[in-house]
């Protein structure tokens, strides 16, 4: 879970593709920022906490928290779902539903389970089958990769079940110009191709940010997947925690005592 916090921490001022990132600034640095990545995130913990894990419970639980933490780079089509206040599905296939879904992976105690959590926290926002389908990619990858996964047998997985193309290095896809995608089709496998070719966690998430595309959601799903392998460093881990409120380190921590009995990745 805070894999993908931080990733998102550290790629949020690169988003608006005014500053590219070319690997010269520390990960952290004074831009650093938590977006509706992390607040959604957070969201989905609190309500894998819960006993209610519908989908119409995690509805609510991106309400709540979207609503209590305004003006943080919400789509505008999560807004629009916002402004209206109602649980009505919205078909969107953004990345949305990928960005925020780490948590489930770690709750899951089996690979079926982790799909059809990831099916449900999607529903309402992100309800088109491709929105629906990144959800699931991340929350299954989170899964596998606890249960120790290699990168090639999570490769072949992903491929296999979703039909998503992870054979294509990323600096064939940077030099083919990747372009901005705020859509599942077009980050969630490179986010995942970020991971594959990583030694360490700041080296995923620097990968990510290095595709200049949707930085923070891109680094916030590499980071997610890295923090299984890899974990956080202490000092990254430090840096995200100061600048959190208590409503968000109380999430964070007892998320961590549950489902990852405590340890720190």
């Amino acid at each position: 879970m805070l894999g993908a916090i931080l990733g998102d921490f550290c790629g949020a001022q690169y988003e608006s593709r005014r500053s590219r990132y070319d690997g010269s600034r520390p990960l952290l640095n004074d831009g650093c920022r938590f977006t509706d990545d992390s607040i959604l995130t957070f969201a989905t913990a609190e309500t894998l906490l819960g006993g209610d894990r519908s989908a119409e419970s995690f509805a609510r639980g991106y309400m709540e928290w979207g609503r209590a933490y305004p003006g943080r780079g919400y789509g505008r089509g999560f807004r629009l779902w916002l402004q209206n206040g109602e649980l009505v599905e919205n078909n969107s296939f953004g990345n949305g539903s990928a960005m925020r879904v780490a948590p489930v992976g770690w709750a899951a105690r089996t690979l079926d389970e982790a799909l059809e959590l990831a099916c449900a926290s999607a529903l309402y926002t992100h309800g088109h089958p491709e929105g629906v389908k990144g959800a699931q990619i991340i929350a299954a990858a989170v899964f596998m990769l606890r249960r120790g996964a290699s990168g090639d047998e999570l490769k072949n997985y992903l491929e296999t079940t979703f039909g998503c193309d992870l054979s294509t290095p990323l600096a064939q896809i940077m030099a083919q110009g990747y372009a901005f995608s705020a859509t599942c089709q077009g980050s969630v496998p490179q986010a995942v191709r970020c991971f594959l070719e990583s030694s360490s966690y700041e080296d995923a998430i620097v990968k990510a940010l290095m595709l200049n595309g949707d930085t923070d959601t891109q680094a916030d799903m590499a980071g997610s997947l890295a923090q299984v392998r890899s974990g956080v460093p202490e000092a990254m881990r430090a840096a995200a925690l100061a600048a959190m409120d208590e409503r968000m380190k109380a999430v964070l921590l007892a998320f961590e005592e549950r489902f990852l009995n405590g340890v720190r990745l």
